[in-house]
């Protein structure tokens, strides 16, 4: 390992202990202090956000990309505030959502299995947290950060209550946790090298369809579900309707149609919320 990476992983680690050891209110001061800082030292990433912005929302003038921007590292660093605070705090944890008891009527009963996906929105994180709190057994499918230190470290914090977290490659685990009864649940907004081109947010991007190959072999239901962050500096869950694959005359057809329904689905989202949505990160390529 590279020392760089080990200041990497010193770096998290401090912060986590840090922010999770004082008041969140103070959490949200320093946060909104250090977003200034940290789009300065991040320049790369703060000029992708706005050329992302700017593509997405052309009407809106480059004075209001750039406060857009601001609120988008904001609501980031918010996310990272809460993972920390709430994670290993339950009773806290299950106060901080609304329409939970929505989502829980449409939760699978014992033995079914059932597929969740969402977006980078709101906070990803705490929506499976609060999912396996009830005792649903459930994993998630992420990308491995770069970092391994780091990634074991995140993810350590992702299973504390007993979820699994899934490297993409692990497909099959995947197929087999569903037929077991679990809910498995995917993020698919991100750029992979390997899948479907579709259009997503009026750019081609490439898009993973393993959410209705999962369907198709497991015969599982699919739920959109999205965790956003509202005035009251709580989280409110949104549920869509049940997402039903349409079939169509090949398997290549249904899956290009599917994927790109859900990116239709993830992207009312990310334009009823942009602030909430992970910009800095290269969707496009």
């Amino acid at each position: 390992m590279k020392w760089t990476e080990y200041i990497e992983y010193w770096g998290y680690k401090s912060l986590e202990i840090f922010f999770s050891s004082i008041p969140r209110n103070i959490g949200k001061i320093i946060i909104y202090i250090s977003v200034y800082i940290i789009k300065t030292i991040l320049r790369r990433r703060q000029l992708l956000m706005i050329k992302n912005l700017k593509f997405t929302f052309p009407q809106k003038t480059s004075k209001e990309i750039v406060k857009l921007a601001t609120q988008v590292w904001y609501n980031i660093g918010l996310t990272f505030l809460d993972v920390l605070v709430y994670t290993t705090k339950p009773t806290k944890l299950k106060k901080i959502f609304k329409g939970y008891d929505t989502v829980k009527k449409l939760l699978p009963k014992q033995n079914q299995g059932l597929i969740i996906f969402s977006g980078h929105i709101g906070n990803w994180e705490l929506l499976m947290q609060r999912i396996i709190l009830d005792g649903y057994k459930s994993a998630a499918i992420a990308r491995k950060l770069r970092n391994q230190k780091v990634n074991l470290a995140v993810n350590r914090l992702r299973e504390f209550w007993g979820g699994k977290i899934l490297e993409a490659h692990e497909v099959n685990k995947a197929f087999k946790l569903l037929k077991q009864g679990w809910i498995v649940y995917l993020l698919p907004d991100q750029h992979i090298i390997e899948g479907i081109k579709t259009t997503f947010l009026g750019r081609q991007a490439y898009t993973s369809p393993l959410i209705v190959l999962l369907s198709k072999r497991t015969n599982c239901k699919i739920l959109p579900l999205f965790c956003i962050r509202d005035k009251d500096d709580k989280y409110k869950f949104f549920v869509e309707d049940e997402f039903i694959p349409l079939q169509m005359k090949n398997l290549k057809e249904t899956l290009q149609i599917n994927t790109e329904r859900i990116n239709k689905i993830i992207e009312k989202y990310i334009k009823l919320y942009p602030e909430q949505w992970l910009w800095l990160h290269n969707r496009w390529r």
